[in-house]
């Protein structure tokens, strides 16, 4: 499924948002995605901000991967300094790279496998049949174990040619007197997206804050 979706969601211009909470005893970790890209991801910009929090110390982190067919800029600025900033050959190895974070394929393969997925539900929504799938029942897997799963469910809404909509999945684990939450949301919009032709990073997230908890793309 997560195949398929990757190959034709890369084939269709659009946004892909992702965000990603979780916390375990004194830390915090709130990831938030952005990917706008067009069709077969001539142009891409991918951001991604994060923020760690653990007792009283914050890290934030922000990456920018903007590209078009033959170049591609990466931006990384962590706890305010700029660790890179560098303009290099898009190689067919980045290719399969940039190819994976735009169509989200590593969370949307672990929702996947964490899930007893079941059919809910079949529509038309903007101009797609969409068909409904949603599990409560954990099925296992590396983030956490089955036995301390104590609250699960999850919802992924993909079309009938195999692109994934939506996904949310939420998760609490309790085990040796600590409990341990996880969270997750994704939706592609397809949509025209309008990017420049040249890859850069766009002047505000060079200049504002890389909290995603102010992130409003």
């Amino acid at each position: 499924m997560v195949r398929t979706h990757r190959a034709n969601a890369a084939e269709t211009p659009g946004v892909v948002t992702h965000r990603t909470n979780s916390t375990a005893r004194n830390t915090s970790i709130v990831a938030a995605v952005r990917v706008a890209a067009g069709p077969n991801l001539t142009r891409v910009r991918y951001v991604s901000r994060s923020q760690r929090v653990a007792g009283a110390e914050t890290e934030n982190r922000t990456t920018v991967v903007a590209a078009n067919g033959t170049a591609v800029r990466q931006y990384t600025v962590a706890g305010g300094d700029v660790a890179l900033d560098n303009t290099r050959n898009r190689t067919g190895l980045f290719d399969r790279s940039l190819r994976g974070l735009s169509t989200a394929t590593n969370p949307l393969r672990g929702a996947l496998r964490r899930g007893n997925f079941t059919v809910a539900g079949v529509n038309d929504r903007d101009d797609a049949t969409v068909v409904t799938l949603r599990a409560d029942r954990y099925a296992g897997g590396q983030l956490y174990a089955a036995e301390n799963v104590a609250a699960y469910n999850a919802t992924v809404r993909i079309t009938t040619d195999g692109v994934i909509r939506s996904a949310t999945e939420r998760i609490v684990s309790r085990a040796d007197g600590s409990e341990r939450r996880y969270g997750f949301t994704y939706e592609f919009e397809p949509r025209p997206v309008d990017l420049p032709r040249v890859p850069r990073v766009p002047a505000e997230i060079r200049v504002g804050s890389d909290d995603p908890a102010n992130d409003r793309s």
